[in-house]
């Protein structure tokens, strides 16, 4: 056994061989005992004294702690007492029996039960909030259960409301199967940040299952910010599916008001209803199963076109530094050479002895109708003018394996077929905008067709050798 005597007047001891739970983020509880011979719970925290932010924060529990020791919370752990044994932090707390983790995995809550243990989470979220705390980690193996009644625990993350900055923070930290999706966005925790916690540990309290299961922080953040969860139980109430569904909203605005508000649909949840109430909100649910798929949906779409931005930026970016050192080679044998960015997205090598125009169609790939599996981000021309001759060849820019690359497609007339529509016979050529468009299924099946097409990486030699073409062809 250690002993060692509490800040508050309290003599304390514990079994470091007698572990409670697993192991958390900062340290390790232990089965203990005051000088009454009353069971506590000892959680051991180490101190790195040496850097004092780690130490800060390891510190924090004791601060949020202190704010809590006054209130007459019901539903909130407090501390009995703190001590210190050489670099390690004690906190004494009441003795759980169980924690409501051990109580899901072990299916020992049906609808009803676990209705009660949402409602007294929610208290204790309440509890919290007029303490200006946001508790940034609620799970269920931090919901722990104490006399019969749930309580919320760890509040080693916490973070005081009332504090704007804090030189020593916790941003963005949490378990990824609970984050809400504003912390996968880099914004700070509120107290909707905790109601979105609740909604992941209602679902899973209600159907034993988290609603997102993910293997790394990558996908969790996708399936936070942009994925529907998934249906609740026909078995649990409608009003209780509806207030989950809004707990899980990915805008925080779209949440209850606060844990006060779901505490009061709780409680009214669990009233019995006659047929046409129970019809009305059985209506509701379904209202909101659609608001929320709709939400989710809308979420994946601006996160698909944020990264359809960013990739086409980077595309014309890496194209604009081809066409650079296109221009450095030619300037080797034609000093006066230049290049120019025309319209925004197009680009113009010019010489004496004549030019080259580069196009990108602003239209691009996501006015094709061609398959989702077709890579194609951007496509354009090469000619030399812009509608003049047509183009002598077309720029792709696909993305493979998560990476962008640009190829110069030409095409030839085969075999002089008796009717041909798609550029000169007698040479390479490209395709304008719309033939494009048309033949662009052909380009992913190859097969027998009336024209062939090769398929070259884009590089400075390629585009000096387009400007020889279109010199001369001039």
């Amino acid at each position: 056994m250690e002993f060692f005597d509490g800040e508050h007047g309290g003599q304390w001891s514990y079994d470091p061989d007698a572990r409670l739970g697993d192991p958390g983020a900062f340290g390790e509880v232990f089965e203990g005992t005051g000088s009454d011979g009353h069971p506590v719970a000892v959680k051991r925290i180490p101190l790195p004294w040496d850097v004092e932010g780690e130490r800060r924060l390891r510190e924090r529990e004791v601060e949020i702690g202190q704010i809590l020791a006054d209130m007459p919370a019901q539903h909130v752990m407090r501390l009995l007492d703190v001590g210190r044994a050489g670099k390690d932090l004690l906190l004494v707390m009441p003795r759980a029996t169980r924690s409501l983790a051990k109580a899901i995995r072990e299916g020992d809550l049906d609808i009803p039960a676990g209705v009660e243990v949402i409602r007294q989470v929610a208290m204790g979220l309440s509890e919290l909030a007029q303490a200006s705390v946001a508790h940034r980690d609620l799970k269920p193996a931090n919901v722990l259960q104490v006399d019969g009644v749930w309580k919320l625990a760890d509040f080693g993350i916490s973070r005081d409301l009332r504090v704007s900055t804090n030189r020593y923070t916790f941003r963005g930290q949490g378990t990824a199967e609970y984050k809400a999706p504003e912390i996968w966005a880099g914004r700070p925790a509120t107290v909707k940040t905790d109601l979105y916690a609740l909604g992941v540990l209602a679902f899973e309290v209600l159907s034993g299952h988290q609603p997102y299961v993910g293997t790394d922080e990558e996908q969790f953040a996708r399936l936070h910010e942009q994925e529907p969860p998934p249906p609740l139980p026909d078995a649990v109430p409608s009003m209780v599916r509806r207030l989950v569904l809004r707990l899980l909203g990915k805008d925080p605005a779209q949440r209850p008001q606060d844990a006060r508000a779901v505490v009061e649909t709780l409680d009214n949840a669990v009233r019995r209803l006659e047929p046409q109430r129970e019809a009305l909100r059985e209506a509701a649910l379904a209202a909101q199963q659609r608001d929320t798929e709709k939400e989710a949906t809308g979420a994946a779409l601006k996160a698909k076109q944020a990264l359809l931005g960013q990739q086409i930026s980077q595309a014309l970016a890496d194209l604009r530094d081809v066409l650079e050192e296109a221009a450095d080679q030619v300037r080797e044998a034609l000093p006066e050479a230049e290049l120019d960015v025309r319209n925004g997205l197009d680009l113009e090598l010019r010489c004496e002895q004549g030019r080259l125009v580069v196009e990108v169609w602003p239209q691009s790939a996501p006015d094709l109708e061609i398959p989702e599996r077709d890579p194609l981000l951007l496509v354009g021309a090469v000619s030399a003018a812009p509608n003049a001759t047509g183009p002598y060849a077309n720029l792709v820019c696909e993305a493979h394996d998560g990476r962008l690359s640009w190829s110069v497609l030409r095409f030839t007339a085969r075999s002089t077929p008796s009717r041909y529509d798609y550029g000169p016979r007698d040479r390479q050529h490209g395709f304008a905008w719309h033939v494009f468009q048309a033949q662009r299924q052909h380009m992913l099946r190859p097969s027998m067709h009336i024209w062939t097409m090769t398929s070259d990486p884009i590089g400075p030699d390629v585009i000096v050798d387009l400007l020889r073409q279109a010199i001369t062809q001039t």
